[in-house]
């Protein structure tokens, strides 16, 4: 294996800042915003019928908003 193409996991409500800490100062990732609800605290809500989960996004410099500008692009 060479890449990650992502993390995903499930956490406990309101315990997602420390893993958003902990990818910044291990990984060395930074946080950005990919939708205009998006929240600094809360993330972006994704719902599917009565579920649903919060999603935040992480990149090393531009390769991921690159990705995701790409795909909302095609």
């Amino acid at each position: 294996m060479s890449t990650i193409d992502h993390v995903a996991f499930a956490m406990p409500r309101n315990s997602a800042k420390v893993a958003i800490e902990w990818y910044e100062n291990v990984l060395g990732l930074k946080r950005f915003v990919i939708n205009q609800e998006d929240d600094p605290f809360q993330g972006f809500t994704v719902r599917v019928g009565s579920m649903g989960m919060r999603m935040f996004q992480a990149s090393i410099g531009n390769v991921l908003r690159l990705a995701v500008v790409m795909q909302y692009q095609s």
